[in-house]
């Protein structure tokens, strides 16, 4: 072989190896890019607070095989288990688990102590910082993140793909919207103990008549007109409690 065919070959399978990554680079950039359009997706129905379509967003595969199909696998499993820790959030902030509580027929099956309120009120509030501290944990702590990684052989670079979307979809808005509403579900639970001390202290000075709660003094009224007010900043003079007049 002369060195002109040797160059010449040598030049051939530069250009084929030059093509080979060229097209492994291509491919790789076309699949993060479909990835991180899925996880835009994933963010677009936290931050719109329109979850209706999420599950089919969570099961579909757009790759299907080799490490970029593990990657989506597992950065959809994770999502879908944040997502369903924020469902359980959701439910114990509803405002129709506390509804009841200061209702004429509560107060009046529950007096004078309203130790089973009381109680259910401690459940609730250990319930609620439970799922926000396990939702903090699976959005902060790459530890607990890891554990999503279906293969766990996947390369250095796999994985760092993976943690960088997991940063990409909850933010810091989101995330500020939830801390805003565990704090003040936790203020409601004081102040509905709050309520249950103060009815208890004076229990000589209320009754339960026709399903609502009457009092017989005026300042003590006030006083418990100005706690519940705190539950409902807006709440309306029609919808105060009655005194009854002596």
């Amino acid at each position: 072989m002369t060195k002109k065919h040797f160059i010449i070959g040598l030049i051939t399978i530069l250009i084929i190896i030059g093509l080979g990554i060229s097209f492994k680079i291509v491919l790789d950039f076309n699949h993060e890019t479909k990835i991180k359009n899925e996880v835009k997706e994933i963010k677009n129905a936290f931050d719109s607070n329109n979850f209706e379509n999420i599950n089919e967003i969570f099961d579909r595969r757009l790759i299907q095989t080799g490490h970029y199909a593990e990657v989506e696998k597992s950065i959809k499993l994770y999502y879908k288990n944040l997502y369903s820790s924020l469902d359980n959030i959701n439910f114990l902030f509803d405002e129709d688990n506390f509804n009841s509580y200061l209702t004429g027929k509560n107060i009046n099956d529950d007096k004078p102590t309203f130790i089973k309120s009381k109680n259910n009120l401690q459940n609730s509030k250990a319930q609620i910082e439970e799922c926000y501290n396990k939702f903090l944990e699976e959005l902060n702590n790459n530890s607990n993140k890891a554990a999503y990684i279906t293969n766990k052989e996947m390369t250095k670079y796999y994985q760092n793909f993976f943690f960088e979307l997991t940063n990409l979809a909850i933010s810091d808005e989101f995330k500020e919207k939830v801390n805003d509403n565990y704090k003040s579900t936790l203020d409601k639970i004081s102040i509905y103990n709050e309520a249950f001390d103060f009815l208890a202290t004076n229990k000589g000075h209320w009754a339960i008549q026709n399903e609502a709660i009457v009092f017989d003094d005026t300042i003590i009224y006030e006083e418990y007109v100005n706690i519940t007010k705190k539950l409902n900043p807006s709440l309306s003079d029609e919808n105060k409690e009655e005194v009854s007049e002596n």
